[in-house]
């Protein structure tokens, strides 16, 4: 498959990359289809969610666990199980988001986007959990590691 981006050009990928949120992003319903993007030679804790149905559109992610440990776990089964997850077992990411001045980014931990990581279903969930923040300081996180 290939999809034309406007941030990456031209990627190529396999279905096997190819990530399907059945209900969309918050705000972005119609938005399902997307290939996760890593640079694997640095291994650093940010990605990128590219989308296929909107090739402008690209969404910075980063791995919740990264900024408060055991983030996954914590979570409920029912949403894992949502995705044909064990407990724990799927795929957690976090929306992040980049203002003026870089260091004041944040990352959504109130919906956190879960996946399945053998059929690469997943679905954002809300969380009820005043513990969690939509905008969780990423650079203060990172600093205690």
């Amino acid at each position: 498959m290939l999809v034309e981006t406007t941030r990456f050009g031209s990627l190529e990928f396999t279905a096997e990359r190819l990530y399907e949120l059945t209900e969309g992003l918050v705000g972005f319903p119609l938005l399902k289809r997307f290939i996760l993007i890593e640079d694997e030679e640095e291994g650093g804790p940010f990605k990128w969610l590219q989308s296929v149905d909107e090739p402008s559109l690209a969404f910075v992610v980063i791995d919740p666990d990264w900024l408060v440990p055991n983030y996954r776990s914590e979570l409920p089964a029912a949403a894992f199980g949502a995705v044909g997850a064990a407990p724990g077992e799927g795929t957690a990411l976090a929306l992040v988001t980049i203002p003026e001045n870089p260091r004041e980014m944040t990352a959504n931990l109130k919906g956190p986007l879960l996946f399945n990581p053998e059929t690469r279903q997943g679905m954002q969930i809300v969380l009820d959990d005043e513990r969690h923040s939509l905008r969780y300081p990423i650079l203060s996180a990172l600093a205690r590691r």
